[in-house]
């Protein structure tokens, strides 16, 4: 009988689709290899604890999302070597989509769909290869608990405060509140709150469903990634970039979305850089008659950049150069994005890691928007005229991923919800 659960667990835990280097395109230079040859199920977010060094130990935990309750790992590469000795449950089975993570001064902050808990002492569980004890974990704040965009994604931002979003509980729609223990949250937001749960503060509305940011290295301003709605066209509208100058910032939903500078179909698997403009809402703000969406006066703030139709940004991290980093230092502040990749376009998007570079003195202004790792949709070669041959939805992705976190070393791991990876992208400075 054990030996039958022990074999049930292990087809569980098999990944979508054994992992080959040709599949996937990357810059010259760059190398990208799974980081641990156990299957992690259903990668989610990454979180790397502050305690790790380049030489190791370095500690990664990684969230999940599925409808049964699921696990929260560590990686844990002991020497720095690259490559995880081992991968420990740390967190079994306490919800369903444990998705966010977040390490902070030693303890590990977990977003269960309706319940944000605190870890204390989080890396000696990892490095004793032990779980932690549900007991142990104690209940910061009790959120939202709608299902529509009910998972979360959560931050420590340069304030030390902890940053969660509650994503609008529906595709598109007047998004409104709900009342949680005596405390009233707005749907489709960001909010910040001390470590300890207090001081709920709203920072950013007009959100649809932001699973990823981060903040600026020198501004310390926030910019996350914003999923757009569906069921316009394959095409319309775009999802976003954001940068948010001021507290309570709106970003036009449900009424205004993005597209691309010069219409809806140019380009589609690869933006041009810069603000698109603005598409008013066909089924709550049409005609504008809400809302107006271009334009001087307006109520809300555009995108920065439109990434595309139906990409499904998720998790992003400027990339944080020294002279230790592996990567190469024109790298030094480029947002690396995981776009997930479409559900339900006629021809698949997305799947894939994008570099998006800013303005030095303008920040809030692209200067690119290129491919960074290429090949989660069959044929995709980075180019901007997609795959080759043109996907279908019959295609099944290689990859999807979700996160992006920069190691000690300056290299970057990668996870990927549908081949149940996490994977290390590098760089090898050409010879001479």
């Amino acid at each position: 009988m054990r030996a039958l659960v022990l074999l049930a667990c292990s087809l569980l835990l098999q990944p979508s689709y054994a992992f080959r280097r040709s599949d996937w395109k990357l810059p010259m230079g760059f190398e990208i290899a799974l980081y641990s040859d156990t299957p992690v199920n259903s990668a989610r977010s990454l979180s790397c604890s502050g305690s790790s060094k380049r030489g190791g130990p370095i500690i990664t935990y990684v969230g999940a999302r599925s409808s049964e309750p699921q696990d929260v790992v560590a990686l844990v590469d002991r020497t720095g070597r690259g490559k995880a000795h081992y991968v420990q449950t740390i967190i079994k089975g306490l919800c369903p989509q444990p998705n966010g993570v977040a390490w902070n001064k030693g303890s590990l902050f977990l977003a269960c769909p309706s319940q944000l808990y605190r870890l204390d002492n989080a890396d000696s569980y990892a490095l004793s290869k032990k779980a932690a004890p549900l007991s142990a974990l104690k209940l910061v704040l009790t959120l939202p608990a709608e299902a529509s965009h009910g998972w979360k994604f959560i931050r420590f931002g340069p304030d030390n405060k902890l940053y969660i979003p509650i994503g609008a509980p529906c595709n598109a729609c007047k998004p409104g509140s709900t009342l949680v223990n005596g405390r009233r949250w707005q749907f489709g937001s960001i909010y910040r709150v001390n470590r300890n749960g207090s001081n709920v503060t709203l920072v950013a509305q007009g959100v649809r469903n932001t699973v990823g940011f981060d903040f600026h290295p020198l501004s310390k301003q926030l910019f996350f990634t914003d999923n757009g709605r569906d069921q316009i066209s394959d095409n319309v509208p775009d999802c976003e970039l954001n940068r948010v100058s001021k507290e309570g910032e709106h970003f036009g939903f449900p009424f205004c979305h993005t597209r691309p500078a010069g219409g809806s179909n140019p380009r589609p698997y690869l933006r041009r850089p810069g603000r698109g403009t603005n598409l008013a809402d066909p089924d709550l703000n049409r005609l504008e008659t809400v809302w107006k969406c271009n334009g001087p006066g307006l109520r809300f703030t555009p995108a920065v950049p439109a990434l595309g139709p139906h990409v499904a940004p998720l998790g992003m991290r400027f990339y944080r150069w020294s002279a230790a980093a592996n990567f190469p230092q024109g790298y030094n502040n480029s947002i690396i994005i995981a776009e997930h990749g479409s559900w339900n376009r006629a021809s698949p998007i997305g799947a894939r890691l994008v570099r998006v570079r800013l303005n030095t003195t303008s920040p809030g202004k692209v200067v690119s928007h290129t491919p960074f790792l290429s090949g989660g949709v069959p044929g995709d070669n980075g180019l901007p005229g997609g795959p080759n041959p043109p996907a279908t939805r019959a295609s099944s992705y290689l990859g999807r991923p979700v996160d992006v976190e920069q190691l000690p070393d300056g290299s970057l791991l990668v996870s990927d919800d549908e081949a149940n990876a996490v994977y290390r992208i590098w760089y090898t400075p050409p010879p001479g």
